[in-house]
Formats: C-alpha cells, sequence, structure tokens
C-alpha cells in the first residue's frame, strides 16, 4: 500500500516538472505526457501534436531535460511531422487499416458515418478520465466484472492507442486475436470478452502514429470486431480528450459515460476538459467516480475530495468513492474473480438509475 501511494507521489511530482519544461518550451497545450512506473523509476513519454514548432536542437535538448528530472529513469520525446509537400506520411498499411487485417474489404468513405453499436451491445459505456494515473482502466475493468457478476454479457474494449492496458491486467500480453473475414475475435477472460490495441500492435509502434493513424486504429477496433452477443459493452478510452475520443463519440451510440478522477480539487480541470468534449458531443454524462479516495483507516492521501460546491460547479454527480485498498489494486489475470465488493456493485447499480433517468427523459410524456 505504502508502495503505491509512493508510486502516486512521484508521478504526480514527475507530470508537474514535465508540464513545467513544456511549459518553458512553449509547447505544453501541444503536447500529452505518460507515465510508467518500471523498476527503477518512471519511463516517461511526451508526444507532440503535428502541427508543434519545435526545432531538431530544442526536442533533442527537451529530451535531455526531461531524462534529468528526478525519478525518471528513461525519457523519450516523440515527434509526429507532417510530410513535405502537404501529405501526411504514414506506415505503409494506411489510415483505413492501420492494424493491418487480413481479408479487410475497403469501405466507402462516408462524409457523416453513421453511428453503430459495436457488436449490437444493448447498452454502450465509455469510462474516461480528464488525465492518466487515475485508476480509470482498474474502474473499467472491475465495472465490467460487477456486471458480468449478476449475469449479463459483457465486452471490455480498450481504445488507449497509446498505453493499452488490458493485455497485462488480463495476462495475455503476446496473445494475439484471430482474424476471421476481416472481423477481429475477442480473447475471453473469465465471462468478459476482451479487445485491445496492445494485443495487436507493439506500444512502441503505436506511439509514433498521427491523428489520421490514431483515428484509423479506433474506427477499426470500434467497427471491425465480431463481438458476441452483448448487454454491455464497457469502453476504457484514452486518457484526455484527443482523436480516438472524436472517433468515438463520431462513429458510437453511446448510452453514457463516466469519467473517472482523484478526489482532489487540483483534479477539477483536467474533469471539466472531459465533461466539455462529452457534451460538445452530445454524450449524456452519468456521473463522476472519485477513486483512490481513502485509505482503510480513512486517512485521505489526496486531500478532502470534490464536495458538493465543485460538484455542482462541474454539473455532475458523484456516482460512487472508491477507497485506496490493496484488493482493488492486483492485476485480474485470465481468469478473474467476479467482484463482489461494495464499491463496484454500487457503481452498478447508480450507473442503471442514471440510464433509467435518461430513458424516462428521452421518452415523451
Amino acid at each position: 500500500m505504502l508502495d503505491r501511494i509512493k508510486d502516486a507521489a512521484r508521478q504526480a511530482k514527475a507530470e508537474k516538472q514535465l508540464q513545467n519544461l513544456l511549459k518553458e518550451a512553449g509547447i505544453e497545450a501541444d503536447a500529452r505526457i505518460t507515465l510508467r512506473v518500471e523498476e527503477g523509476g518512471l519511463k516517461a513519454t511526451v508526444i507532440l501534436s503535428p502541427d508543434t514548432s519545435l526545432e531538431e536542437d530544442q526536442a533533442k535538448q527537451l529530451e535531455v531535460k526531461m531524462a534529468d528530472l528526478e525519478n525518471i529513469k528513461t525519457a523519450t520525446l516523440v515527434r509526429t511531422a507532417h510530410h513535405k509537400g502537404g501529405q501526411a506520411s504514414a506506415p505503409r498499411q494506411g489510415h483505413d487499416n492501420p492494424l493491418s487485417l487480413p481479408g479487410l474489404q475497403k469501405k466507402p468513405s462516408e462524409k457523416t458515418p453513421e453511428k453503430i453499436r459495436p457488436g449490437g451491445a444493448a447498452c454502450v459505456i465509455a469510462v474516461a478520465s480528464g488525465k492518466g494515473g487515475v485508476g480509470k482502466s482498474t474502474v473499467a475493468a472491475r465495472l465490467a466484472l460487477a456486471l458480468a457478476a449478476r449475469g449479463d454479457q459483457v465486452g471490455l474494449l480498450d481504445l488507449d492507442i497509446y498505453g493499452p492496458s488490458l493485455p497485462t491486467m488480463f495476462d495475455l500480453e503476446g496473445v494475439k486475436p484471430k482474424v476471421e473475414e476481416g472481423e477481429l475475435i475477442p480473447l475471453k477472460a473469465g465471462p468478459l470478452s476482451l479487445m485491445s490495441i496492445g494485443f495487436l500492435v507493439k506500444e512502441e509502434n503505436a506511439l509514433a502514429w498521427r491523428g489520421l493513424m490514431v483515428m484509423g486504429a479506433a474506427r477499426q477496433l470500434l467497427a471491425e470486431v465480431r463481438w458476441p452477443p452483448l448487454d454491455y459493452l464497457i469502453i476504457d478510452t484514452p486518457p484526455g480528450t484527443g482523436d480516438a475520443h472524436i472517433t468515438l463519440m463520431q462513429r458510437t451510440v453511446i448510452d453514457g459515460a463516466v469519467i473517472v478522477t482523484t478526489p482532489s480539487p487540483l483534479a477539477l480541470a483536467d474533469v471539466r476538459r472531459g465533461a466539455t468534449l462529452f457534451r460538445k458531443m452530445k454524450t449524456p454524462i452519468l456521473g463522476l467516480v472519485e477513486n483512490m479516495d481513502a485509505l482503510p483507516d480513512g486517512t485521505r492521501p489526496f486531500g478532502e475530495g470534490l464536495g458538493d460546491e465543485h460538484l455542482a460547479e462541474l454539473q455532475l454527480s458523484k456516482l460512487v468513492s472508491i477507497p485506496l485498498d490493496p484488493k482493488y489494486g492486483p492485476l485480474l489475470g485470465r481468469t478473474p474473480d467476479l467482484p463482489t465488493q461494495g464499491p463496484f456493485t454500487e457503481l452498478v447499480q447508480k450507473i442503471d438509475h442514471q440510464l433509467e433517468q435518461l430513458d424516462l427523459q428521452r421518452k415523451p410524456l
């Protein structure tokens, strides 16, 4: 438990230091930071947008400064650039099929794509966060298992192109899904059907993808997976607000979004950005999950949390607060136990209630 708290503190400090470096370079708004805990320190990756103005020498100097930060073991600066002449450079497989699925029949382009329900899922829920490191993937996975525990057929889609976590979480690293007639066949972990770009592409390869490649991969994961009949599809979205989110909301019927945050007023700006994107895209927000709320003894390592005034400002309701408890931290493995822990059972009940309220609002009186 103490190790996890220390790791979280190191990540928060390193992220702040990286943000300061990017601010000094004048590119804070054009960059995305990811941090991973490794033996001996943190692995830091900063991904720059295609339009970032940064000379080669400046990029090298910035990468050196990143590596010199406290607790940073390795640092990588990923520059995604436009091809000279105004055409975008991309891996040979192209934007229509970045996952290189064999047997794929190229579909005609659509100016306004028709929204789909992947696998015909009766209910599609997006789990999102304004930033990384808040435990969003853990919440998404345990929400899926809590739904399965009551007998629902559940799929879990990991749409985080740059940092997929499902392969590690379910001990499926290196396992490849089958492809039949250009469609991916989900892997199984206990009662769940799973799909992730991490089953298909090495993380270091996807890191260098530009916006069009990211959007193409997201489209394939949404439209070209042969899901079994599903009661629920839980979509673990990337942290932040980027190209994959736009593709998700343009192409997918989403019945509701759940925003995950840590219980700190410092998270307000990140939550606000995520909520604003969903509202602009007319996606219903079911509410907020405060993750890592308190230790079992009641101590609150991240402060007192978001009060009523914060929730009112965000125009969000709190679904549940999940404690920072060791029993929620372990990896789930290929045969995960169906969770019976209170917070996730309560989360399912709260989501049911919110969906019922939305359904009533849609029906004419």
